[in-house]
């Protein structure tokens, strides 16, 4: 009988993440992607801020709010801060960052 393979595939790299409100009250703002794709199923995103491993959104989610992006994160004015997002699979394989964006909250 052959045996099961491991899961080794990590989930597609997500793409077109967007501040969908750049125009947003300080310290909340609404991000949007397209979903990463997966042999197994992609099962959530992550979205990493300056770095930093933040919230993970509920699974297959496509869109975001993220707050509290106030200091240590942003120090500058208008508070800005960079974002990527990062989906997993049910394995634990990571997809590649997608591509960072720079979020501006006024």
């Amino acid at each position: 009988m052959p045996s099961a393979s491991a899961d080794t595939v990590a989930p597609s790299t997500p793409t077109g993440l967007h501040q969908v409100d750049p125009d947003a009250p300080a310290s909340v703002s609404t991000l949007a992607w397209n979903a990463s794709t997966d042999n197994s199923g992609t099962i959530a995103h992550y979205w990493v801020r300056n770095l930093d491993l933040g919230n993970r959104s509920r699974p297959s989610a496509t869109t975001m709010q993220v707050s509290g992006l106030l200091y240590p994160y942003c120090s500058t004015v208008p508070k800005t801060i960079h974002v990527a997002v990062q989906a997993v699979d049910a394995a634990g394989n990571l997809s590649p960052y997608s591509e960072p964006i720079l979020v501006r909250l006024n």
